[in-house]
């Protein structure tokens, strides 16, 4: 019996040096953790109030800019559409002379001045006077209209017409009422 309790006081004697033990670098880590955290949190609180600041400091530099750019096109555009009136530009040429101005960087009305400008708008013009002239000698017939003899024919071969009025005529035609 002694012996068993002696065994048993030796056993609890472990258990509470190894739950010391363990408790210890507990306590340790907690700490070096704390202070890690700490130092984490310090370091990201810096990192967003400098990512702040840029953002800010971009979305306004776009802001002024556009404003001045809204201010030069409307002035530009109406020196351009008066030099595009005077020029006697159509609708069609309209845009094909602002993209070219904008690819040289000079105005319209500079564009309009220069011989590319020049040679693409005659050719526009000879393109445009050709596909007149080739669609005027090509007309196109009309539907003729088809007769209850026509659709009676049709019928008996098989082919049934499709809409409303030629049925009615096949059914006229049939009962000898006439079209």
């Amino acid at each position: 019996m002694e012996n068993e309790t002696y065994q048993e006081e030796n056993l609890e004697e472990k258990n509470q040096e190894q739950e010391e033990i363990q408790e210890e670098p507990q306590e340790e880590k907690e700490e070096i953790d704390v202070e890690a955290l700490k130092k984490e949190n310090e370091t990201l609180k810096a990192q967003k109030s400098h990512w702040k600041k840029k953002a800010e400091a971009k979305t306004e530099e776009p802001v002024k800019a556009e404003a001045k750019e809204e201010s030069k096109a409307e002035v530009g555009f109406n020196k351009d559409q008066y030099a595009l009136l005077k020029a006697g530009i159509g609708l069609d040429d309209v845009e094909t002379v602002q993209r070219i101005a904008k690819a040289l960087d000079m105005s319209v009305a500079e564009a309009l001045d220069s011989n590319i400008t020049k040679t693409v708008l005659k050719e526009a013009e000879e393109t445009r006077k050709t596909a007149e002239a080739a669609n005027t000698k090509t007309s196109r017939r009309g539907t003729a209209e088809v007769t209850g003899e026509t659709l009676l024919k049709n019928a008996n071969d098989g082919k049934m017409p499709e809409t409303d009025e030629d049925i009615i005529k096949l059914w006229k035609t049939r009962k000898g009422l006439g079209t």
